[in-house]
């Protein structure tokens, strides 16, 4: 309504990147998502100036919903030559695109469980309206966490390469447990 975009999901707990966003990095990080410019596509490179081609709108009313990550209004220029596609897409197929940060973030130095543990977003960059976003599933939705069959691992399959690769905080409690 009057160029504004409202309750898009900016950023979800969980990204297909194997990054981790935990609710605290990013209750933190809000007042860095608002105002962020909102262009289509990310750049090759992070780093790389954007045209003004790109440039689509801006992110305002920027809040963080526990449990689900940050939303927000994309402000837009309805003159834009994308302007009439994106607002198809957000009444018709959300699912088809969603915001993507450009973000420097900072990481925790151990992985866990294979994954990237997010410590904090220094800066936001950019919002980029992308075909596949890594933290959503579209415009006005969160990624689901896989289903508990898919991601756990069968324990007459589990080897000890396996637990020291996956879950190497196992097998240290493991390896504490039987020295006392």
């Amino acid at each position: 309504e009057n160029g504004v975009i409202r309750g898009v999901k900016l950023c979800g707990l969980k990204s297909k990147n194997k990054r981790d966003y935990p609710d605290a990095v990013l209750r933190e990080a809000t007042e860095r998502y608002s105002g962020a410019m909102v262009n289509l596509d990310h750049p090759e490179k992070a780093s790389d100036p954007r045209s003004v081609r790109d440039r689509f709108g801006i992110v305002e009313n920027v809040s963080h919903k526990a449990g689900e990550g940050l939303y927000g209004d994309v402000k837009y220029n309805a003159a834009h030559p994308y302007a009439d596609a994106v607002l198809w897409a957000a009444e018709n197929s959300p699912r088809t695109m969603g915001m993507s940060h450009n973000a420097l973030v900072k990481t925790a130095p151990r992985r866990q469980q294979g994954r990237e543990q997010v410590e904090s977003v220094v800066r936001v960059q950019s919002m980029d309206l992308v075909a596949d976003p890594a933290t959503t599933r579209g415009l006005f939705e969160h990624v689901d966490p896989p289903e508990p069959e898919e991601s756990a691992m069968k324990m007459e399959e589990l080897t000890l390469e396996q637990l020291q690769k996956d879950r190497p905080d196992l097998l240290q409690q493991i390896t504490e447990a039987q020295d006392q």
